[in-house]
């Protein structure tokens, strides 16, 4: 892992100016330090700086583009601001809270043993000897938090499932509100994801906290005890996402506060247990939950089943395979196990995407890349939308080119408009 050596002096050299610049556009002093912190710590996950212009240049690109891609005041509104904050002279610099400078640099170690740690954590999970725990599912009651599985203070609350004929567009990972320090196996250390919700003006919000319209409405709820870190048994930890249904009204996710996975329905304002409680031994390693169809799969110490999102009724599913060979760089199985999609990032100029049989092996649709803009790009499998569409994202050196889907059928290439360029986002309703 490089070194954040200067880092610290770095944030309490240029803290004061951000947060004031942060002011200027978000109004509020908690919403200003919320997104300074923010920017600092994109600079922190790449530093020491490469060759940018100066750090500072940096920090202050990535304010704005953080304030763009979260706000959700309307879009002329946003860059009026953001011409006001470039017109304006110099205000005082405004003083930040004690300890902010430490608080962004325990942010960007922790952001960066989370990137270390994903790519196996989340998608490796390897059985070991140990009674099952889907013998059954006890019904909803309030539980207590024994020591080893607590999360540090402060303890989050159960989240209060919103009804609303919104839908979920995407997810993103909240702050992290405590010190993650050592802790015991299956402890989760951080918590919370924030949805972002769209819907149309006609549609009803219902209990969302605001709504935002301007061409389509918009809003966001914070789902405060969905776990984001886990620690494991050699004292690193693991990451875990939530999921989030392909129609945008559901997701799940591993509750702090009740130790089980949950599935919400945002539709209904209904909740349904998607395992028993957990103890802190059935997570020392990864599991992981993922949308299948209007279901979810969820894996815990090896063992994958699907758990129906109305009902809690589940059933024991094999791991999915497929015959896709091994000259592509990335591969995704499609929910309902008939099709799959592979990368092929050295064929043409962009890249190929080739939707495969995923049972025979044969190449059903080849589907040539383009290239976006005048730079090089380069595209990243995300998921499957549905069983007749996979999700890329696509890249111009370090600026995003849009996210889109592509259609096994036809083949079509198609962008998915208002997805801001935040690299741990989790994709809902495409």
């Amino acid at each position: 892992m490089r070194s954040l050596a200067g880092f610290r002096d770095f944030v309490r050299e240029h803290e004061h100016d951000l947060v004031t610049t942060a002011l200027q556009l978000t109004g509020t002093r908690e919403s200003a330090e919320r997104l300074a912190a923010a920017a600092l710590r994109d600079v922190g996950l790449t530093w020491p700086p490469p060759p940018w212009p100066t750090p500072a240049a940096h920090a202050r690109h990535a304010l704005y583009r953080r304030f763009l891609a979260t706000t959700t005041i309307p879009l002329a509104e946003r860059h009026r601001r953001l011409a006001a904050v470039a017109d304006a002279p110099a205000a005082s610099p405004q003083p930040v809270a004690p300890g902010f400078a430490d608080r962004v640099l325990r942010s960007v170690r922790s952001r960066r043993l989370g990137r270390v740690l994903v790519p196996a954590a989340v998608l490796v999970c390897v059985a070991i000897a140990a009674p099952p725990v889907w013998d059954h599912v006890r019904p909803a009651a309030p539980v207590s938090m024994p020591p080893d599985f607590a999360t540090p203070t402060p303890r989050p609350a159960a989240w209060k499932i919103p009804r609303t004929e919104f839908t979920i567009r995407f997810a993103v990972p909240d702050e992290c509100r405590s010190d993650v320090g050592p802790a015991a196996a299956g402890t989760v250390t951080c918590s919370g994801w924030v949805l972002h919700l769209g819907g149309e003006k006609h549609q009803k919000s219902g209990d969302l906290p605001f709504r935002s319209c301007s061409e389509t409405c918009w809003s966001n709820v914070r789902i405060p005890d969905a776990a984001r870190w886990v620690a494991a048994d050699d004292g690193s930890m693991w990451n875990l996402e939530p999921a989030l249904s392909s129609d945008g009204r559901r997701v799940a996710y591993l509750s702090a506060v009740e130790r089980r996975y949950v599935a919400a329905d945002l539709s209904t304002g209904t909740k349904v247990y998607l395992t028993p409680e957990l103890a802190p031994g059935d997570l020392r390693e990864s599991s992981f939950v993922v949308a299948d169809g209007r279901d979810f799969t969820v894996s815990v110490r090896g063992e994958r089943r699907r758990v129906d999102s109305t009902t809690g009724a589940s059933s024991p599913v094999s791991e999915p395979h497929a015959k896709v060979g091994d000259r592509y760089d990335d591969s995704a199985v499609a929910p309902g196990g008939r099709l799959a999609a592979a990368l092929d990032t050295e064929r043409g100029g962009n890249g190929g995407l080739d939707f495969i049989d995923a049972r025979k092996g044969r190449v059903l649709r080849r589907v040539e890349l383009p290239t976006l803009g005048s730079a090089a790009s380069s595209s990243e499998l995300i998921s499957w939308a549905d069983d007749e569409r996979v999700v890329i994202r696509m890249t111009s050196e370090n600026d995003l080119l849009g996210w889109f889907t592509v259609s096994a059928k036809t083949g079509r290439l198609t962008r998915i408009p208002n997805i801001p360029d935040i690299r741990d986002l989790i994709l809902g309703k495409a």
